[in-house]
């Protein structure tokens, strides 16, 4: 699970393939299990280790997004949305449903932890500053 982990890591790092990325990405190939507890473990390494995760995550989510309701009308994963058009389903899978909104929710509660970390470094700098000025 470590490794799978990993490889989550390294493919929302850039370090693999588009189409491996992809793979990874959907991870239908896994035990439902699995699945989940290694998205929780990725996602997490991924805001612990790279310099711009909100980048990052945006992109998981919106491959998600594609994964579970197909394919969107001119994407290239850009980070501008304004001129996307969404052609959703009447149906979805409810596993893929569930794995999107799993991802989509664990994203938004480390973005909140990224935030406040963001928040107390910059207070910490800020009482750092004031002490060598004063």
């Amino acid at each position: 699970m470590l490794a799978l982990s990993g490889c989550n890591c390294f493919a929302a790092l850039g370090f693999m393939s588009p189409a491996s990325r992809g793979m990874l990405m959907t991870g239908f190939w896994l035990p439902k299990n699995v699945w989940y507890a290694a998205v929780d473990k990725a996602i997490s390494a991924i805001y612990e280790l790279h310099p711009a995760p909100e980048v990052v995550a945006v992109n998981m989510v919106k491959r998600s997004s594609c994964s579970a309701f197909g394919h969107v009308a001119g994407d290239d994963l850009q980070l501008d949305t304004d001129d996307i058009i969404v052609d959703i389903p009447a149906t979805v899978s409810m596993r893929k449903l569930s794995r999107y909104l799993y991802v989509v929710s664990h994203v938004a509660v480390q973005q909140l932890l990224y935030i406040e970390s963001c928040l107390k470094r910059i207070l910490t700098a800020k009482i750092i500053d004031r002490k060598l000025r004063g």
